[in-house]
């Protein structure tokens, strides 16, 4: 953007529907920034579309999908209702049952201070999931599907971390309802779930409509991609065969309209 003097001040500041960490994965993101019009003859839309285009050229591993105006009082965080995220995951090891059973404990406003990295300025950490789900792929490719209002750092890596050590029978779930209380330290001393396996999925908001066309066949191939890694590495613990590859996979993850059209 400072490149294409977009910027009307090189400090400029902006907002984004989620910042996601090293490592994680978005199929999309929205952000709210001022531009400067360096096309004042021309109307808004077009000066969007050539922003647009402008941008996808000094860009590589991104895309910009639309440019619209807003007010100035939007913003891009504050505005978004919820977002859904998934995590992916390969295991012959878990019990998957007591894993579902255990996400229906993250349902509804509770308080995540034992589910997130704590910092010193956050004061208030209560939070509402609206959706958490476990679905597989095939009986050993497996993946969360996690809708919230609003999340806190690390905060899913936290929940998915404890519903592994369900599924291992090293936690059950009073110790993740002992946890949610927030009256209580961690009942046991876990790592975060690894980074990787988590994309932000979609994301809605309630006083905008635009249009984002996500190719989901190219988020196919990249998990055909993961699949395959996954495989080669975990290859001396057991052998895996991928029967077929899932071309529809992200469409069959999205089983409701996330985003507003």
């Amino acid at each position: 953007m400072r490149s294409l003097n977009l910027l009307p001040d090189e400090n400029e500041s902006f907002s984004r529907v989620s910042r996601t960490d090293k490592g994680v994965s978005a199929r999309m993101n929205a952000l709210t920034i001022r531009l400067n019009v360096r096309h004042p003859h021309l109307s808004i839309s077009e000066v969007q579309k050539i922003y647009v285009k402008e941008l996808n050229k000094k860009l590589k591993n991104i895309r910009i999908a639309e440019v619209q105006s807003v007010p100035n009082i939007f913003d891009a965080r504050l505005n978004c209702t919820h977002r859904t995220y998934v995590y992916f995951f390969m295991s012959k090891e878990y019990n998957m049952k007591r894993m579902e059973e255990a996400t229906k404990l993250f349902l509804g406003e509770h308080d995540f201070s034992n589910f997130c990295k704590r910092r010193k300025s956050k004061t208030n950490y209560r939070r509402t999931i609206l959706k958490f789900e476990l679905r597989n792929i095939d009986k050993n490719f497996h993946y969360f599907k996690i809708k919230g209002t609003s999340f806190l750092y690390n905060q899913i890596r936290h929940m998915v971390a404890t519903l592994f050590l369900v599924g291992k029978g090293q936690m059950d779930n009073s110790d993740i309802v002992n946890m949610l209380s927030g009256s209580c330290a961690k009942s046991k001393s876990y790592k975060i779930a690894d980074e990787n396996g988590l994309l932000l999925y979609s994301f809605k908001f309630s006083d905008l409509h635009f249009n984002v066309n996500v190719n989901n066949r190219i988020f196919s191939s990249v998990m055909n991609k993961y699949i395959q890694s996954t495989i080669l590495l975990i290859s001396l613990c057991y052998p895996l065969k991928i029967k077929e590859k899932n071309e529809n996979l992200f469409e069959n993850i999205s089983d409701e309209q996330e985003v507003l059209t």
